[in-house]
């Protein structure tokens, strides 16, 4: 396939505030499928952070939707999309982006809950705006480095052998080499040639920064374009762009991060104690203090390590 180029937009060199209501021009589109627990528990945890005081707009998108889905929004201010059947993860997170008002987007999936507080989360968007305006970075990632949730794969599959993975997708050695930065201090030290560092991000070419679904803030426009030709059915985004997306030179970036990932409605594999407050994210960040004791191991083997250790 040929490399698509991706022309730059005008640079917005003006304040990224709006002038009338002091919130960032970004738009959140959350997609939530019979989750009912987990979108609650999300929807709590932006709210609990304002983080719907700091964007412009938020949407939420309820594929297959139920009334114990449509319940479990109805207690917060959101525009509301539903839906009989599922559309597939590319093409509700496309139809979230082609109804957005705001010229940044942040999609998330229902069992992204937020972890910093209102303070916080405003100045790391604010930063990660001035770094796509000033720096043309063209996906800046959002999942938490430390507080990053269960599960993390390349947490499971790539740490210690980093540069030596091979991805079986993608076809192509190390193409996950950004996510270091979840159990590395500085990764712009120990791979120079690959990741820099610019003030407090991490940035690489989209070689090193695979292509995911976790919490990420694009430009609307360039995350349209990207994705259209990938949407697929099902979850197929991910694994139909890929492939693409490693041989191009889009810029990425991962700064400290503000979403953790917490499934409660499939807890098949989770650690044991996942949903009692405040147990399972320091259970499965455990996986870093305990240096995964077990590295040839199954994720299986691995959960019940981390289990033992609780």
């Amino acid at each position: 396939m040929q490399k698509r180029k991706w022309q730059q937009g005008m640079q917005m060199k003006s304040s990224t505030l709006d002038n009338r209501s002091g919130k960032l021009p970004i738009t959140i589109g959350i997609l939530s499928w019979k989750s009912k627990q987990s979108i609650s528990n999300t929807l709590n945890s932006y709210s609990k952070n304002r983080l719907f005081d700091i964007v412009s707009e938020s949407i939420i998108f309820l594929q297959e939707a139920s009334n114990e889905d449509i319940e479990a929004v109805n207690n917060y201010s959101l525009k509301t999309i539903t839906t009989k059947n599922n559309i597939g993860i590319g093409k509700a997170f496309l139809e979230l982006a082609s109804v957005a008002q705001h010229p940044y987007i942040i999609l998330l999936e229902h069992d992204w809950e937020l972890v910093e507080n209102a303070e916080s989360t405003k100045r790391h968007l604010q930063e990660a705006i001035n770094l796509i305006e000033e720096h043309n970075v063209d996906c800046i990632r959002l999942r938490h480095r430390k507080k990053f949730g269960f599960p993390h794969y390349s947490v499971i599959r790539y740490r210690g052998k980093e540069l030596d993975f091979f991805d079986p997708w993608i076809k192509l050695t190390h193409p996950h080499l950004l996510d270091s930065v979840h159990w590395t201090k500085n990764p712009s030290e120990l791979w120079p040639d690959k990741i820099n560092r610019l003030e407090d991000f991490f940035v690489c070419s989209s070689r090193y920064g695979n292509w995911t679904n976790n919490p990420c803030i694009f430009k609307k426009n360039f995350y349209s374009e990207v994705v259209r030709d990938f949407a697929g059915e099902g979850i197929e985004l991910e694994e139909k762009i890929s492939y693409w997306w490693a041989r191009q030179n889009f810029k990425v970036a991962q700064g400290r991060g503000l979403f953790r990932h917490r499934d409660i409605d499939d807890s098949s594999l989770l650690p044991k104690n996942w949903g009692e407050p405040m147990g399972a994210p320091a259970i499965f960040e455990k996986q870093i203090e305990i240096k995964l004791l077990h590295p040839a191991s199954t994720l299986e083997s691995r959960i019940q390590a981390l289990n033992s250790a609780s």
